[in-house]
């Protein structure tokens, strides 16, 4: 989770921005628990179980866990604020004080926060606590539901091969049963089960269930349920809501705006075990992967993805920061797609000084035969790029791509998979033959070929090594040329070295670019508005779609040739937030934009178009009081003599110019041909615009 809080606009809120950050992990871990506990006067024993300070017991109950606590009674969890709060009775910002008092911190309560941002914030914070704890009650739960019933058990064990002490120790569960009456028996409100992103919310309001009948993986972070992600099993209905492998939990957005901001979708599966600062780190592809590697002894993490998202690695680069050696273990499949996306991965850690390795599965019996098959049915064999694996793939149809899906799913293999039949001793084997990164790379240079070819794949690779400290980028260069004797160490230096010029002159730059001040320049130059997703821009009475291609030309044109793509996302990024409108504000209830100004529908005042009225749609009508509509009248009369439903039709016009769909109708002209449906849909679309 996040080790830096900024006061800044919540979603959805009205508060302001201060310009302060606080670390408040620096304040959750400047105690350990146990010094904590004994400073606060509570007794440890010596298996480092308290007697719970949420309930009272004649017996201590509450496990010290290096960062939290947990109560094995009551199921009460706290990190070191939680506790301090709890014990002494402080607000928040009073226990992270007491915290800074005892371990000689600064105090954050002289921070230019207002009482309104300060009451903000700790709502937010309220919020959170109160969500992961819907989420934990969630957990335990699903978990009943799937130790209760043995055929979904069954299933699962024979699936996974995970034992039932690992089952119950991480509450993996089964999405069944009445979930929402047993979150109401303990004591939480629709809003606060809605809050979770566990449950979508239908046309009344009414939360439903997101996961049915899957298995559920609840992600444990210092004792509490953060996120958690569902798998389709045999039971899953088949339609297109639960087509998908998994699911994960929705998150907040602005067609959300009932889930809490505090479910966060980027953390990953186990992250935990960061906080204990393990030598090593196994890094799966998915989430039984990590379970079964965590069941061998061995500390893992998952993004439960292919390729980790960039702004991920940004949260979670400081915590590998303190790793000796980072694993990263993918499914070993014939598209590639596992390889290619530890290897993404690996550069990023590789640039950030960090010691990365790629752990390559062995195949077994099963998988060899499917590759053979694959390659004697279809020509396509792992030698082969993804993307043209890819295309040989779409080019098969009927049962020749049903049978490819079927044995491309035996050609592959994954960690979980391999710990069906292998040991951790056979897995630590595995470490000791893993890869480092440098050399996966040197692996795609070819040994024959024209040395314009061999300086093509290795250009970039030098790049890479350019980023690297200063103590470490000569090893580096010195390994290459171990690798290819008949390249000349010092011209290599020399393109290290012109490399390293131009990443000074770029971060030279960089810190002098400010984003805010273009994103201003832009907002000036053009009213601009960010509206469900896309950028609009005022042009003629009206806000026009503005395509993201448009706007990164624009900004591309105001750098200059120099320009930089990560000065185009940043500027980009600014101008979304500086320009950002809630739904509601945008084309209100009541006003008609058209081609001669604002129609105020209810009065019949027109008023002249401006940038102030948000409005993305206009009708290229005008609109004068004086002017009769004798065509238009003289038709009616002949296609609906009844007044009755020439009066009807004109309700319904009325009602397609307004946002309103309140009434939840829908309107089906009938009639044969030729008799007028036609002429006015016509007239409907022209007002519309």
């Amino acid at each position: 989770m996040s080790n830096c809080y900024q006061l800044d606009k919540p979603r959805g809120g009205n508060c302001s921005t201060t310009s302060g950050k606080i670390d408040l992990d620096l304040y959750r871990n400047a105690l350990s628990v146990r010094d904590a506990c004994e400073r606060l006067g509570i007794s440890v024993n010596g298996s480092e179980f308290i007697s719970c300070p949420n309930h009272s017991e004649s017996h201590a109950s509450a496990k010290l866990y290096p960062e939290h606590i947990h109560c094995f009674g009551c199921g009460f969890n706290a990190n070191l604020i939680g506790i301090v709060r709890h014990i002494k009775g402080l607000g928040f910002w009073e226990a992270v004080n007491w915290i800074a008092n005892e371990a000689g911190l600064p105090h954050v309560q002289g921070r230019d926060w207002t009482p309104e941002q300060r009451a903000e914030f700790e709502r937010r914070q309220a919020e959170a606590e109160r969500t992961f704890e819907c989420l934990t009650k969630l957990a335990d739960y699903y978990h009943e539901q799937l130790v209760s019933n043995p055929q979904a058990l069954e299933a699962f064990q024979a699936q996974y091969k995970i034992s039932r002490a690992t089952i119950d120790l991480l509450k993996i569960g089964f999405a069944n049963g009445a979930v929402i009456a047993c979150l109401r028996e303990n004591g939480f409100s629709l809003d606060e089960i809605k809050a979770t992103g566990a449950f979508v919310v239908d046309k009344n309001g009414r939360p439903c269930a997101f996961f049915k009948k899957r298995f559920v993986f609840p992600y444990w972070f210092r004792g509490t349920v953060r996120y958690m992600i569902g798998r389709r099993t045999q039971w899953t209905e088949d339609n297109q809501f639960e087509k998908a492998k998994y699911k994960k939990l929705l998150t907040w957005s602005e067609k959300r705006p009932y889930v809490s901001s505090a479910i966060d979708n980027s953390v990953f599966y186990g992250e935990d075990a960061l906080s204990v600062r393990p030598a090593s780190i196994v890094i799966t592809e998915g989430v039984t992967d990590c379970i079964s590697a965590t069941q061998a002894g061995f500390d893992s993490i998952s993004p439960v993805t292919t390729r980790i998202k960039r702004a991920d690695f940004e949260r979670i680069l400081p915590k590998l920061k303190s790793v000796k050696i980072v694993y990263l273990v993918n499914d070993n499949e014939i598209s590639g797609m596992g390889e290619a996306g530890a290897i993404d991965s690996a550069e990023v850690l590789f640039k950030a000084g960090i010691d990365v390795r790629i752990v390559t599965l062995p195949l077994g019996e099963k998988q060899e035969k499917a590759r053979q098959e694959i390659s004697k049915r279809f020509g396509i064999t792992v030698e082969m790029s993804p993307g043209d694996i890819l295309a040989a793939k779409q080019a098969l149809s009927g049962d020749d791509d049903e049978d490819y899906e079927m044995l491309a799913k035996d050609a592959k293999t994954d960690l979980n998979e391999y710990f069906h039949d292998h040991t951790a001793a056979d897995f630590r084997a595995l470490q000791k033959q893993a890869r480092e990164f440098l050399d996966v790379m040197l692996d795609t240079v070819p040994a024959g070929g024209s040395p314009r070819e061999r300086y093509r794949v290795l250009a970039p690779i030098m790049k890479i090594i350019s980023e690297q400290p200063e103590l470490t980028w000569k090893d580096h260069i010195e390994a290459v040329c171990k690798r290819f004797s008949h390249l000349d160490t010092g011209a290599l230096r020399k393109e290290v070295a012109h490399h390293r010029k131009e990443n000074e002159a770029e971060k030279e730059a960089s810190s002098k670019f400010l984003p805010k001040a273009y994103s201003n320049r832009i907002m000036e130059s053009v009213p601009v508005m960010h509206y469900l997703g896309g950028f609009y821009h005022y042009r003629g009475g009206v806000y026009r779609s503005w395509y993201r291609q448009e706007v990164d030309k624009l900004i591309m044109d105001m750098l200059g040739e120099n320009v930089q793509p990560y000065q185009v996302d940043q500027i980009r990024s600014i101008l979304e937030i500086d320009t950002f409108k809630r739904p509601e504000l945008v084309n209100l209830p009541g006003l008609l934009n058209i081609a001669n100004g604002l129609l105020n529908v209810k009065t019949g005042e027109l008023a002249p178009h401006t940038p102030g009225v948000l409005s993305t749609a206009q009708s290229s009508v005008t609109f004068d009081p004086a002017v009769t509509c004798h065509t238009w009248m003289t038709f009616l009369d002949r296609v609906l003599p009844d007044p009755d439903q020439r009066m009807l039709l004109a309700e319904i016009f009325g009602y397609c110019l307004t946002t309103e769909i309140g009434k939840h109708k829908a309107f089906i002209l009938l009639g044969e041909g030729a008799n007028g449906k036609g002429v006015v849909l016509d007239v409907l679309r022209a007002l519309v615009g």
